[in-house]
């Protein structure tokens, strides 16, 4: 199999990235913007929430399945509701950022188009879900296996998980680490999606893990590789900067490798019959 990504540069991914960007730099701002509008309003819900409980809690506490059975329950419910509702604007704004970098700028209307339909809303549904449990799975196994054979050491919980330590940061650093590495194949998922919304979510993220796959060392020097703008962005405002970056980066990655030697997201039907014919 010829790999495409051998010919390209980091640099010349995210120079495709910037200009991508700076074509529609406002757009930008508002996804940002309303990203944080999402999550300010769950976390104001979560505040209402426990004001009616009469309970009162700090910032983080919040966030924390404390309190009564009933309360717990409730968030759950809650925290629930909005990740299976905010999965279509997830999507959205992956096909935006998709079409960006295609040298596209699309209305922001688009970025609700996934609510067009039931069946459309079914889909990204089943697709975001089936992702994120695979995730679940890796990085829960992953951070398991990191600290079972910690505690072979037979270290202390206060050492083993606290940040005032040595120990308890490299763990942490360890864990983040693994996680990344367990779940980078899937991180075009949104983007498969965005080219070719007929296929199944399986088809989908076997697709994600082959692109990924053609040349691994690559894709994670490329994920890393926004590192240093994010340490140069940390006192202006680097949400409205590594956000849109990396996701029109990795988006912009995915369209050369699959334009780089001709190739085509297959369509359903296209794979069906081929499995039908095998």
């Amino acid at each position: 199999m010829k790999e495409p990504s051998n010919d390209l540069t980091i640099r010349q991914i995210q120079s495709a990235a910037v200009e991508s960007i700076k074509s529609s730099w406002p757009e930008q701002c508002f996804i940002v913007i309303l990203g944080a509008g999402v999550q300010a309003f769950a976390y104001a819900c979560l505040v209402f929430i426990c004001m009616l409980a009469g309970e009162h809690h700090d910032f983080y506490a919040v966030l924390c399945f404390d309190g009564s059975a009933q309360i717990m329950a409730v968030k759950a419910l809650f925290l629930l509701i909005m990740y299976l509702g905010s999965i279509p604007l997830y999507f959205g704004i992956r096909w935006f950022y998709w079409q960006m970098s295609a040298g596209m700028v699309m209305p922001l209307s688009s970025l609700f188009a996934c609510y067009s339909s039931k069946k459309m809303v079914k889909r990204c549904i089943d697709i975001k879900v089936h992702t994120d449990l695979h995730l679940l799975i890796r990085v829960g196994a992953a951070a398991a296996a990191i600290f079972g054979i910690v505690d072979l050491f037979g270290l202390s919980d206060e050492t083993k998980y606290s940040l005032k330590n040595s120990v308890g940061v490299f763990l942490v650093f360890l864990v983040l680490v693994v996680m990344f590495l367990s779940t980078i194949d899937l991180v075009f998922v949104p983007y498969v999606f965005a080219e070719n919304n007929d296929l199944s979510a399986q088809e989908i993220m076997a697709k994600s893990k082959e692109l990924v796959r053609r040349d691994m060392s690559f894709s994670v020097r490329l994920y890393f590789s926004y590192l240093p703008w994010y340490i140069f962005a940390v006192f202006i405002f680097p949400l409205l900067i590594i956000i849109p970056f990396m996701n029109v980066m990795m988006a912009c990655y995915m369209r050369k490798l699959i334009s780089s030697d001709g190739e085509q997201i297959p369509d359903a039907a296209a794979v069906h019959g081929a499995e039908s014919g095998a």
